[in-house]
């Protein structure tokens, strides 16, 4: 068993159900991760079926078999929202499809494992994913043979063509079966007065009314705030529903806006915040390119000053080189002469060269 808790909730099917299951869809959510959307499956009795038309087999049929139309409050067609744990997989879903209709003649007629919906954590930024099934279910009655106890003759009459009755303990062993099937902790049976409790998964049934007598005046006063809370989840839960089925045009437009102009000045104070951290950004980067250029300057000024350095070395080098070579070789006075000498035969030939230029 996992640690996560099952829980299956069945509710009248709604009129955008289809558009709230199916892929094609999914986008006008705004609640989902668009790039997980193509994990989510699908699995339909009659593929391309709408529900619509099942719908309108399931009163002509009620109509043949009771002799009047079928009444505008009555639920032929009804969707059940299953959690699921990690490793639940389409086949674990079609095995309690199987088991469900087995023991109370409800038949699935649409499965949809949904992977993309979830919310993000704002500090964290940490995404926590809801995986869960829709199950569509057919609640009609096809059973030729099913009778039932008239309540005004006390007589047994014909159950075919009418929608399934389930009482409360039928819909709690449906949580155990739905368990078992998928492998996951069954939530914790408290037993109250004559309801279902949804509180985070765990079913919560009041034994009896002396009950609340044993419970202390904190107990009792915890125990109204949660069916408070679970009444007020509930009636989100409606309300959000009845949003979509209405294309979300009208019903919590406000709200909508003031999300809207919410998340504008959280925004806005992002961008305030990041133009202060770019002015100081700039400054310092202001700085240290006022920095690198007067270092760039040192640096070209100390590599003129080596190069000066270097020369006057080499000029130095080269004079003692040259008086170390004559010194050594005690050819100062050899110098000296062979410079006389070269000198004399260059004034010979400028004093020829002047005499031929008289005589011409």
């Amino acid at each position: 068993m996992g640690h996560k808790i099952s829980s299956i909730h069945v509710a009248n099917v709604k009129s955008n159900s289809e558009r709230h299951n199916f892929k094609e869809h999914r986008g006008e959510l705004n609640y989902i991760f668009p790039e997980m959307t193509e994990l989510n499956q699908h699995w339909e009795l009659n593929p391309g079926k709408k529900l619509a038309e099942y719908k309108s087999e399931a009163e002509e049929l009620y109509k043949s078999q009771v002799g009047q139309k079928m009444k505008s409050n009555t639920t032929p067609i009804r969707e059940a929202v299953c959690n699921l744990r990690d490793g639940n997989t389409m086949e674990d879903l079609k095995t309690l499809c199987d088991t469900l209709e087995g023991r109370f003649g409800i038949k699935a007629i649409q499965i949809h494992i949904h992977e993309d919906e979830g919310y993000m954590n704002k500090v964290t930024k940490e995404i926590k994913f809801n995986r869960h099934a829709h199950i569509v279910f057919d609640w009609m009655n096809h059973d030729e043979n099913a009778v039932k106890i008239s309540k005004k003759t006390q007589e047994e009459v014909s159950d075919y063509g009418r929608t399934l009755k389930l009482d409360q303990m039928d819909m709690r062993e449906m949580q155990d079966i739905t368990a078992q099937c998928l492998q996951m902790e069954r939530g914790e049976k408290i037993e109250y007065e004559n309801e279902y409790l949804d509180n985070d998964h765990l079913w919560k049934l009041v034994k009896s009314k002396n009950q609340r007598s044993h419970l202390s005046p904190m107990q009792y006063k915890g125990m109204k705030e949660r069916e408070k809370l679970e009444k007020a989840k509930a009636e989100l839960l409606e309300f959000k529903m009845e949003r979509e089925s209405i294309g979300g045009m009208k019903v919590g437009k406000k709200k909508k806006v003031y999300d809207i102009e919410k998340t504008l000045d959280n925004i806005s104070d992002v961008f305030s915040y990041c133009d202060d951290l770019l002015v100081q950004l700039n400054e310092k980067v202001a700085t240290i390119e006022e920095k690198e250029a007067k270092i760039e300057n040192l640096q070209k000024s100390l590599i003129t000053k080596m190069n000066k350095v270097k020369e006057m070395e080499t000029q130095k080098e080269i004079i003692k080189m040259t008086k170390d070579f004559f010194n050594e070789k005690n050819l100062s006075q050899e110098w000296k002469t062979w410079c006389n000498a070269y000198e004399k035969p260059k004034k010979t030939i400028k004093k020829s060269n002047n005499k031929g230029v008289s005589h011409g």
